[in-house]
Protein backbone atom coordinates (compact mmCIF):
# COMPACT_ATOMS: atom_id res chain seq x y z
CA UNK A 1 0.00 0.00 0.00
CA UNK A 2 1.55 3.28 -1.13
CA UNK A 3 1.79 6.23 1.16
CA UNK A 4 -0.42 9.25 0.53
CA UNK A 5 1.45 12.25 -0.87
CA UNK A 6 2.32 14.99 1.62
CA UNK A 7 0.41 18.13 0.82
CA UNK A 8 1.30 21.45 2.41
CA UNK A 9 -1.57 23.91 2.64
CA UNK A 10 -1.13 27.57 3.48
CA UNK A 11 -2.91 30.88 3.21
CA UNK A 12 -1.69 34.14 1.78
CA UNK A 13 -2.85 37.52 3.06
CA UNK A 14 -3.64 39.83 0.17
CA UNK A 15 -3.15 43.56 0.55
CA UNK A 16 -4.55 46.14 -1.84
CA UNK A 17 -3.41 49.75 -1.89
CA UNK A 18 -5.39 52.69 -3.18
CA UNK A 19 -5.04 56.44 -3.33
CA UNK A 20 -7.46 58.44 -1.16
CA UNK A 21 -7.84 62.09 -0.20
CA UNK A 22 -5.98 63.20 2.91
CA UNK A 23 -8.50 65.58 4.50
CA UNK A 24 -6.24 66.20 7.50
CA UNK A 25 -3.81 68.12 5.26
CA UNK A 26 -6.40 69.87 3.09
CA UNK A 27 -6.37 73.67 2.80
CA UNK A 28 -10.02 74.35 3.65
CA UNK A 29 -9.34 78.06 4.17
CA UNK A 30 -8.36 78.46 0.50
CA UNK A 31 -11.35 76.38 -0.60
CA UNK A 32 -13.80 78.54 1.35
CA UNK A 33 -12.16 81.72 0.10
CA UNK A 34 -12.37 80.73 -3.57
CA UNK A 35 -15.90 79.32 -3.35
CA UNK A 36 -17.16 82.49 -1.65
CA UNK A 37 -16.03 84.58 -4.64
CA UNK A 38 -18.08 82.56 -7.14
CA UNK A 39 -21.40 84.02 -8.33
CA UNK A 40 -23.44 80.81 -8.29
CA UNK A 41 -26.50 82.33 -9.92
CA UNK A 42 -24.42 83.23 -12.97
CA UNK A 43 -22.35 80.03 -13.05
CA UNK A 44 -25.16 77.51 -12.61
CA UNK A 45 -27.18 77.80 -15.81
CA UNK A 46 -29.26 75.27 -17.76
CA UNK A 47 -30.99 72.11 -16.59
CA UNK A 48 -30.15 69.93 -13.59
CA UNK A 49 -27.53 67.84 -15.38
CA UNK A 50 -25.76 70.91 -16.77
CA UNK A 51 -25.71 72.58 -13.35
CA UNK A 52 -24.36 69.41 -11.76
CA UNK A 53 -21.61 69.13 -14.40
CA UNK A 54 -20.51 72.72 -13.73
CA UNK A 55 -20.62 72.29 -9.96
CA UNK A 56 -18.72 68.98 -10.13
CA UNK A 57 -16.05 70.59 -12.33
CA UNK A 58 -15.53 73.38 -9.79
CA UNK A 59 -15.44 70.88 -6.94
CA UNK A 60 -12.92 68.61 -8.71
CA UNK A 61 -10.71 71.62 -9.42
CA UNK A 62 -10.72 72.61 -5.72
CA UNK A 63 -9.92 69.03 -4.69
CA UNK A 64 -7.01 68.69 -7.12
CA UNK A 65 -5.42 71.99 -6.03
CA UNK A 66 -6.04 72.07 -2.28
CA UNK A 67 -6.42 68.45 -1.12
CA UNK A 68 -3.40 66.11 -1.23
CA UNK A 69 -3.72 62.36 -1.59
CA UNK A 70 -2.26 59.46 0.39
CA UNK A 71 -1.89 55.71 -0.10
CA UNK A 72 -3.89 53.40 2.16
CA UNK A 73 -3.45 49.65 2.41
CA UNK A 74 -6.63 47.55 2.73
CA UNK A 75 -6.58 44.11 4.29
CA UNK A 76 -3.86 45.02 6.77
CA UNK A 77 -4.76 44.83 10.44
CA UNK A 78 -4.56 48.12 12.30
CA UNK A 79 -3.95 48.70 15.97
CA UNK A 80 -7.25 49.54 17.72
CA UNK A 81 -7.65 53.16 18.77
CA UNK A 82 -8.16 52.23 22.40
CA UNK A 83 -5.08 49.99 22.71
CA UNK A 84 -2.61 51.69 25.06
CA UNK A 85 1.17 51.49 24.90
CA UNK A 86 1.26 49.40 28.06
CA UNK A 87 -1.24 46.92 26.63
CA UNK A 88 0.85 46.57 23.45
CA UNK A 89 3.94 45.76 25.51
CA UNK A 90 2.08 43.16 27.57
CA UNK A 91 0.64 41.48 24.47
CA UNK A 92 4.09 41.37 22.88
CA UNK A 93 5.47 39.87 26.09
CA UNK A 94 2.76 37.18 26.01
CA UNK A 95 3.67 36.25 22.43
CA UNK A 96 7.36 36.09 23.31
CA UNK A 97 6.70 33.68 26.19
CA UNK A 98 4.55 31.45 24.01
CA UNK A 99 7.27 31.35 21.35
CA UNK A 100 9.74 30.39 24.08
CA UNK A 101 7.78 27.64 25.87
CA UNK A 102 5.29 26.56 23.14
CA UNK A 103 2.87 25.73 25.94
CA UNK A 104 -0.23 27.78 26.78
CA UNK A 105 -0.39 26.04 30.20
CA UNK A 106 3.03 27.25 31.29
CA UNK A 107 2.80 29.39 34.47
CA UNK A 108 4.86 32.23 32.97
CA UNK A 109 2.70 32.38 29.83
CA UNK A 110 -0.56 32.16 31.81
CA UNK A 111 0.57 35.01 34.07
CA UNK A 112 1.54 37.17 31.06
CA UNK A 113 -1.73 36.39 29.28
CA UNK A 114 -3.75 37.35 32.36
CA UNK A 115 -1.89 40.65 32.74
CA UNK A 116 -2.36 41.43 29.03
CA UNK A 117 -6.10 40.70 29.11
CA UNK A 118 -6.58 42.86 32.20
CA UNK A 119 -4.74 45.80 30.63
CA UNK A 120 -6.62 45.40 27.33
CA UNK A 121 -10.00 45.58 29.08
CA UNK A 122 -8.80 48.49 31.21
CA UNK A 123 -7.50 50.54 28.27
CA UNK A 124 -10.66 49.91 26.23
CA UNK A 125 -12.89 50.93 29.14
CA UNK A 126 -10.78 54.04 29.76
CA UNK A 127 -10.95 55.04 26.06
CA UNK A 128 -14.73 54.59 25.82
CA UNK A 129 -15.27 56.51 29.06
CA UNK A 130 -13.21 59.40 27.70
CA UNK A 131 -15.19 59.39 24.44
CA UNK A 132 -18.50 59.49 26.30
CA UNK A 133 -17.30 62.33 28.53
CA UNK A 134 -16.16 64.45 25.57
CA UNK A 135 -19.07 63.70 23.24
CA UNK A 136 -20.37 67.28 23.36
CA UNK A 137 -16.99 68.74 22.33
CA UNK A 138 -15.81 65.94 20.03
CA UNK A 139 -18.77 64.31 18.32
CA UNK A 140 -16.71 63.30 15.28
CA UNK A 141 -14.41 60.98 17.24
CA UNK A 142 -17.37 59.33 18.97
CA UNK A 143 -19.22 58.47 15.75
CA UNK A 144 -15.97 57.42 14.04
CA UNK A 145 -15.42 54.88 16.81
CA UNK A 146 -19.03 53.67 16.59
CA UNK A 147 -18.72 53.27 12.80
CA UNK A 148 -15.51 51.27 13.20
CA UNK A 149 -17.36 48.76 15.41
CA UNK A 150 -19.97 48.02 12.75
CA UNK A 151 -19.40 44.77 10.89
CA UNK A 152 -21.80 45.53 8.02
CA UNK A 153 -20.96 48.50 5.83
CA UNK A 154 -23.97 50.05 4.03
CA UNK A 155 -23.58 50.00 0.26
CA UNK A 156 -25.70 51.02 -2.72
CA UNK A 157 -26.24 48.47 -5.48
CA UNK A 158 -26.09 46.49 -7.55
CA UNK A 159 -29.09 47.90 -9.45
CA UNK A 160 -31.30 46.20 -12.03
CA UNK A 161 -32.15 48.43 -15.02
CA UNK A 162 -35.44 48.54 -16.89
CA UNK A 163 -33.97 46.11 -19.45
CA UNK A 164 -33.16 43.60 -16.70
CA UNK A 165 -29.39 44.21 -16.78
CA UNK A 166 -27.44 44.10 -13.53
CA UNK A 167 -25.29 47.19 -12.93
CA UNK A 168 -22.59 47.18 -10.23
CA UNK A 169 -20.16 49.90 -11.35
CA UNK A 170 -20.30 52.95 -9.02
CA UNK A 171 -20.28 55.40 -11.94
CA UNK A 172 -23.09 53.55 -13.74
CA UNK A 173 -25.16 53.35 -10.53
CA UNK A 174 -24.70 57.10 -9.96
CA UNK A 175 -25.73 57.82 -13.57
CA UNK A 176 -28.87 55.66 -13.28
CA UNK A 177 -29.90 57.27 -9.99
CA UNK A 178 -29.29 60.73 -11.46
CA UNK A 179 -31.45 59.93 -14.47
CA UNK A 180 -34.26 58.65 -12.25
CA UNK A 181 -34.29 61.62 -9.87
CA UNK A 182 -34.07 64.03 -12.81
CA UNK A 183 -37.13 62.40 -14.38
CA UNK A 184 -39.28 62.89 -11.28
CA UNK A 185 -37.96 66.38 -10.51
CA UNK A 186 -40.68 69.04 -10.48
CA UNK A 187 -39.72 72.38 -11.95
CA UNK A 188 -41.35 75.17 -9.98
CA UNK A 189 -42.85 78.19 -11.72
CA UNK A 190 -41.01 81.04 -10.02
CA UNK A 191 -43.17 83.75 -11.65
CA UNK A 192 -46.14 82.88 -9.44
CA UNK A 193 -44.41 82.65 -6.06
CA UNK A 194 -46.27 84.53 -3.28
CA UNK A 195 -44.64 87.55 -1.71
CA UNK A 196 -43.68 87.15 1.93
CA UNK A 197 -43.68 89.98 4.42
CA UNK A 198 -40.40 90.92 6.05
CA UNK A 199 -40.26 90.10 9.73
CA UNK A 200 -38.67 92.57 12.11
CA UNK A 201 -37.03 91.35 15.26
Amino acid sequence: MSKAPHVKVGTTQLYTSRSVLDYTKANFTAVRSELSRISWTEVLQGNTEQKWAVFKGILDDQISRHMPRKITVEGQKRKPQWLSYKAVKLVKRKHQLYAKYKNCKHPAYMRAARDANIEIRRSKRRFETKLAANIKDDVKSFYAYVSSKRKAKPRVGPIVTENGDMVSSPSCIASLLNDYFSSVFTKEKTRFLPNSEKLTC
